[in-house]
């Protein structure tokens, strides 16, 4: 064998050794990047759940006459939805695309339950690349289902169907273009 055919086979194998490296690499970030989406979900999720309705804390202040109190639940109210906002500006901006679809889906789901934090979730959505060119679709009927909420927890009749939730919201996530 002449040197070439030498230098041939060890360019051919520092070659396959090249794609081998970037393919495990690849499936590194990969797993990372979901690892990373999911965490970032399960924050908005534990975030938004420490959201007190406004409503409540209003009734609370007004039932118990303590200033401290008071102060510590509304500060801890607007703590929690400082939180919600950015979280949800991170999780966009670590997006490729994400449109007001899969908002009105959030939406139907459950995961954005009331009208502020689907107006943040409008407001963020409207400058991105992919729905600068589309109109804004009408609000969801997000509002209306908060009102319902209210009654039916003032009633003392609300159930809540966590697991249906949970499979919905994971079905989502599966779904979307960056998701598993």
């Amino acid at each position: 064998m002449a040197w070439l055919d030498w230098v041939s086979i060890v360019l051919v194998v520092a070659g396959v050794a090249g794609v081998l490296a970037a393919w495990l690499q690849w499936k590194r970030t990969t797993l990372i990047e979901r690892t990373r989406r999911e965490e970032l979900w399960a924050l908005l999720e534990s975030t938004r759940n420490l959201i007190v309705d406004q409503t409540q804390v209003e009734q609370f202040a007004k039932k118990h006459d303590d200033q401290d109190l008071s102060r510590a639940l509304w500060s801890n109210h607007q703590a929690a939805s400082d939180l919600y906002v950015t979280l949800v500006g991170q999780y966009l901006a670590q997006e490729r695309r994400f449109t007001y679809t899969e908002l009105e889906r959030l939406c139907e789901i459950g995961f954005v339950n009331r009208p502020w934090q689907e107006e943040r979730w409008r407001f963020l959505l409207c400058r991105r690349q992919e729905n600068v060119q589309a109109p804004a679709p009408p609000p969801s009927q997000v509002a209306r289902v908060e009102v319902a909420d209210r009654a039916s927890a003032a009633s003392g009749k609300r159930k809540a169907d966590s697991k249906v939730a949970d499979e919905q919201f994971s079905a989502f996530v599966a779904s979307t273009p960056n998701g598993s």
